[in-house]
């Protein structure tokens, strides 16, 4: 039986790393979390609406059918940023807080899946993840104890455009910490603000123009939700420019 050890691509990159051949930078998606039990976005969604419709029960019959109602729209919508739009207006606030960390916070008493630490192991540059769990962070801690690591946010990625001169690792959670509300892209205008804070196109021009990227644990679920990889998508297919972007 093979395995990735035996991939020409594997050891390309294998070559690259040890030889110092340039920055790599590792983009992280639910696929790392799930040996943890951890849901990707799709089974989120899924979760989500399920509670709701668990909780819908024990409301009167207007109630009740307003809330079924809401979630059969939210499962019918096309992309998983429209599906929570309406995920986030079906109850208050305060109820999809709690409902995203009852299925996403168990996180914060686990320890991470290896794959984290052999990443960080590797000495590479940073990581981006669009994973809310604390696991990037918990296995740099353990692999570099005392280390300085920059940790932020998408929507913090302004003070951040410049990280790559730093000299020192970094993390982004792109979509947010699920210790921080405040911080948490799900919906379409979640995903827009994001796209339009200052200094967003230019950091992940720095990334990918300058440093080597790796996707690990990336699902078509995460290609969908994570919005930027769709633009890299469609970036590849046009004629090389000096930005990802459009």
């Amino acid at each position: 039986m093979s395995s990735y050890k035996d991939l020409p691509a594997y050891n390309d990159f294998l070559k690259k790393v040890s030889l110092d051949g340039g920055r790599v930078i590792a983009f992280c998606g639910a696929g790392l979390s799930k040996p943890n039990g951890l849901p990707d976005w799709k089974s989120l969604c899924a979760n989500v609406l399920s509670d709701y419709r668990k909780e819908a029960e024990g409301y009167d019959p207007p109630e009740k059918q307003k809330i079924l109602g809401a979630c059969a729209s939210a499962e019918k919508s096309k992309t998983l940023w429209e599906s929570f739009s309406v995920i986030k207006n079906i109850r208050t606030q305060a109820v999809f807080e709690a409902t995203i960390r009852r299925h996403l916070g168990k996180c914060e008493g686990m320890k991470p899946p290896i794959v984290y630490s052999r990443l960080w192991q590797m000495g590479i540059e940073g990581i981006i993840t669009l994973n809310l769990d604390d696991f990037s962070q918990k296995s740099y801690s353990e692999v570099k104890p005392g280390g300085p690591l920059l940790s932020f946010c998408g929507f913090q990625i302004t003070e951040h455009v410049d990280v790559l001169t730093r000299d020192i690792p970094f993390l982004c959670h792109l979509h947010g910490k699920v210790s921080e509300a405040s911080s948490w892209v799900f919906s379409s205008d979640d995903h827009k603000r994001l796209k339009s804070v200052s200094g967003f196109r230019e950091f992940f021009n720095a990334c990918f123009l300058s440093a080597s990227v790796v996707f690990v644990g990336i699902s078509a679920e995460d290609i969908g939700a994570g919005g930027i990889l769709s633009d890299l998508l469609m970036a590849v297919k046009r004629p090389r420019g000096r930005s990802i972007f459009r």
